[in-house]
């Protein structure tokens, strides 16, 4: 059975000191990336991803894509492996939210990230800044829910706010 990020988040948020789910728009996919980095969570992972996500790097003059099977392996490997102590991945506030050209859709942009990765042994963590699109849809059904689809990486020009 796959669970959607709505009716999911609502099970999670209610069972710790967070609270009730933050929202129920599409920005509540933010809180689900960061929960299955910091959580090292296959599952969390699993939601927040649609079946047909792809995740996109530019950093001019080169684009890369990578299916989803592809990204979601990398994240856990690292989920997964001994030398990761821990792993977070923020997101700043200032962030737009941008209705899509289809309907149910939205692109969240101008959306500033850091992902920390502290190694076994070192003695501070890898920083990385990220400036980062996902494109997100709304779920039918019973219980709803949002996916993301797309996750767009920019480096060098195409990061407005750095």
């Amino acid at each position: 059975m796959r669970f959607t990020v709505g009716c999911v988040c609502a099970l999670l948020f209610a069972t710790t000191a967070m609270g009730a789910c933050p929202g129920d728009g599409p920005e509540v996919v933010l809180d689900f990336f960061s929960r299955a980095y910091s959580e090292r969570s296959e599952e969390l992972l699993d939601m927040v991803m649609a079946p047909d996500y792809t995740w996109v790097t530019v950093a001019p003059p080169e684009v890369d894509i990578f299916p989803r099977e592809e990204s979601f392996d990398s994240s856990v490997r690292m989920f997964g492996n001994e030398s990761v102590e821990w792993v977070s991945l923020e997101f700043r506030e200032g962030f737009d939210v941008v209705e899509g050209v289809e309907p149910g859709t939205w692109r969240i942009e101008n959306l500033l990230a850091t992902l920390k990765v502290k190694s076994v042994g070192a003695k501070q963590p890898s920083v990385a800044p990220l400036c980062v699109t996902f494109y997100v849809r709304k779920l039918e059904g019973e219980g709803g829910g949002f996916e993301v689809f797309r996750e767009v990486f920019f480096e060098g020009e195409g990061c407005v706010r750095k």
